[in-house]
């Protein structure tokens, strides 16, 4: 572990990334394309990619996981006592506060986001 230091306002998402075996030329690349849409893992060829970003100076880490089960334990990784996390209602970030995370939660359905 290690990156980015996160004091203050933070935020926390993860976006899936598609990965595979581009430029092999024993495989059709019509057919190499993932047809599986939504979330995946590393061993999928779909890993999640935890962003994590400092509002007070816009300083962005992205940190390739096998799956989102680790998010939360890289995020406390770099977290400073001061620091408040804001992340989505996604599952995997469930539980922060009781490893020690300050978090506020933002209901995509109801907002996007909420200003400092």
């Amino acid at each position: 572990m290690g990156g980015i230091k996160l004091e203050g306002i933070c935020e926390a998402d993860e976006v899936y990334v598609n990965s595979g075996d581009k430029g092999v030329k024993d495989d059709n690349p019509r057919r190499r394309g993932l047809s599986v849409k939504g979330r995946g893992t590393y061993d999928s060829d779909r890993p999640p990619v935890l962003t994590l970003v400092r509002r007070s100076d816009g300083m962005t880490e992205f940190v390739v996981l096998r799956d989102m089960s680790r998010a939360v334990e890289e995020i406390r990784s770099r977290a400073s006592e001061d620091c408040v996390i804001i992340t989505d209602k996604y599952p995997a970030y469930d539980r922060p506060d009781s490893i020690g995370i300050n978090y506020m939660r933002i209901n995509h359905s109801e907002r996007y986001a909420d200003g400092d």
